[in-house]
């Protein structure tokens, strides 16, 4: 049986086939290398893990009046391009800040429940620093209940 060199390109034309370059991740009608394409694919963070700080949040009268060591990671989906390129802190998420800003969202005021604090952090993630997603989990180090001794906590995903 011969090949028919012209086959495949038949193929193409009628739209029975993609074009190569569909092959290496190119999506239809796109060129090679298009902005909003590369943005789409990439997926920059800047996280923090195990920011610390000593609450009063809790349901229980234990838990308000003894109080407890909360740890919170944070993950803020961002586009770091510019500050790879540029090695200019003004260009990326000062994660120094939002340490501090996690601190203090987390000790202005006292709540019951973890979800609301994660919720809250979330919130003031999104609306403070220029990322699309945040990831927050908030974990009670030290609660004061008998019998427990697994660390409680939850995560919230958000985005803009």
């Amino acid at each position: 049986m011969r090949r028919d060199p012209g086959r495949r390109l038949r193929a193409v034309r009628r739209g029975l086939l993609p074009h190569r370059s569909h092959h290496r991740g190119q999506a239809p009608g796109r060129g090679h290398g298009a902005p909003e394409e590369a943005q789409a694919l990439t997926s920059d963070k800047v996280f923090l893990e195990d920011v610390r700080f000593y609450g009063h949040h809790g349901v229980t009268k234990a838990q308000q009046t003894v109080g407890a060591w909360f740890s919170v990671d944070v993950e803020l989906d961002v586009d770091l391009g510019p500050a790879a390129v540029s090695d200019d802190l003004r260009t990326t998420v000062d994660y120094g800040v939002v340490a501090a800003r996690i601190v203090d969202v987390c000790t202005k005021e006292r709540v019951n429940l973890l979800e609301r604090l994660a919720g809250s952090l979330a919130q003031m993630l999104l609306g403070e620093f220029p990322c699309r997603q945040v990831r927050v989990r908030v974990r009670k180090l030290t609660p004061p209940m008998e019998g427990l001794h697994a660390t409680p906590g939850v995560e919230v995903t958000r985005r803009r």
